[in-house]
């Protein structure tokens, strides 16, 4: 996975499981070009909860990604997708901030954000 600066929403696409992905084209052209150190990634789930551990899709790529990103990692979800707790597994990663329409929850004021490995 890479990160990707957009800044008009005609340069996504859905892709996988519908989540918005830059435009392949645009980025085989060079119009869009890799961020080398962004310093926020929003990371789409099914579920988020308290701790901010997320239940994905199940690929993984998100997990991965977050491992060694240094950034604020931003978790969006609608309220009915916050849980009180989700089982997360050793390499299962937490998102820093939760944001929904009605709540916003940030770990790392709280000192909630506990990673399992």
């Amino acid at each position: 996975m890479t990160a990707i600066e957009i800044s008009d929403s005609g340069q996504v696409e859905r892709g996988a499981y519908g989540i918005f992905e830059p435009k392949h084209n645009l980025i085989n052209s060079g119009e869009l070009l890799p961020l080398l150190n962004p310093s926020i990634v929003l990371v789409p789930g099914a579920a988020f909860d308290e701790r901010g551990m997320r239940i994905g899709m199940g690929g993984g790529y998100y997990d991965r990604y977050l491992a060694d990103f240094g950034g604020v990692s931003i978790g969006l979800c609608y309220s009915q997708c916050l849980a009180e707790i989700l089982v997360g597994g050793i390499y299962d990663r937490c998102v820093d901030m939760v944001i929904c329409p009605d709540v916003t929850l940030d770990m790392r004021r709280n000192g909630q954000n506990k990673n399992f490995s």
